[in-house]
């Protein structure tokens, strides 16, 4: 870990209130606009819309997915909102995505529990095509380039990013409604990974440059990867390796000592370095092969951090 990255960690010495805990970044009041991008009989999902204080006809746009399990969580989750506002304050439209939530009121555990959240996994990626779709279709309307759309997310938000992304990678059937020659900008994953049923993840079309945010001990989200036969879930760790060997871009933070606590501390901490990667990928073309392991930090752990995923269901946060 370089001197100038141990800085910008310790620089933060703020002890966080289990996962619902304050931005240390300031955003206005204003409200964002609200649009319907899906409807499956009487459920609506809906995007919010944060616009920036100034942008050109080149803007990015930055879709976040919020964590929850797949079957908990909220775009409109203080927390959330936070973060989106303070996205656009660095420049940036902002489209805070709802999902359908596959795994809420299941109740199977374990083996049980597997094809349902394949399902969920599903569900959620389909809604965040459609809700790419969307956007792309009123680019103009909202304001910034189709061209440049940039995926979020975090913990199963971060999945369904990812998953979104080598789906359209291999031009699965979901990703079909979008045109045929669309790439995502850039993908930032805070705790994440993607199910695949061919082994090892394969991409017949080069994938999005991609930043990884994993912490090592997380028993939520998986690491590595586990697999069996040619169906498995590969994480962080795995996709970087993948990445490297494949020759695509990457940025990976790992972190020694600390769980799932990843899935939202990056939005607190890391806000510079997303920012500039986002800059430097998406308005620079700046290639990127970056595979840093952060050991010596201080950043803070929680209860939940530590949790299995039979925990979580079980606890139902």
């Amino acid at each position: 870990m370089s001197n100038i990255t141990l800085a910008l960690f310790m620089k933060y010495n703020i002890i966080l209130a289990f996962i619902f805990v304050p931005f240390l970044l300031f955003s206005s009041d204003k409200k964002p606009e609200n649009y319907e991008f899906a409807r499956y009989d009487t459920l609506s999902l809906s995007m919010d819309i944060y616009q920036p204080e100034s942008k050109t006809e080149n803007t990015a746009c930055v879709v976040y997915v919020f964590g929850g399990g797949f079957f908990a969580g909220s775009k409109s989750h203080d927390n959330n909102v936070k973060f989106c506002k303070a996205m656009a304050d660095s420049g940036f439209v902002v489209a805070a995505i709802d999902y359908r939530l596959g795994m809420k009121g299941i109740k199977k555990r374990g083996l049980a529990a597997l094809n349902p959240m394949v399902r969920s996994i599903q569900m959620a990626t389909e809604d965040l095509f459609a809700a790419t779709a969307f956007l792309y279709k009123n680019a103009d309307r909202i304001g910034f380039d189709k061209n440049r759309i940039i995926l979020i997310g975090s913990s199963a938000g971060a999945i369904a990013s990812l998953q979104a992304d080598y789906e359209l990678s291999n031009m699965h059937q979901r990703s079909k409604v979008l045109p045929e020659d669309f790439r995502y900008a850039a993908v930032i994953a805070f705790a994440g990974g993607i199910y695949s049923t061919e082994g090892k993840p394969d991409y017949k079309r080069q994938p999005a440059p991609t930043m990884f945010f994993h912490g090592i001990d997380d028993k939520i989200v998986k690491y590595d990867f586990m697999q069996a036969i040619r169906r498995g879930f590969f994480g962080t760790n795995s996709l970087t390796k993948r990445f490297k060997k494949l020759g695509f871009q990457y940025s990976t933070w790992h972190f020694e000592n600390i769980g799932h606590e990843i899935s939202y501390l990056p939005m607190i901490y890391n806000h510079k370095e997303i920012t500039r990667f986002i800059h430097d990928v998406v308005y620079e073309d700046s290639k990127y092969n970056v595979d840093i392991t952060i050991s010596n930090h201080e950043l803070p752990k929680t209860e939940f951090g530590s949790w299995s995923v039979k925990e979580l269901y079980k606890r139902k946060l």
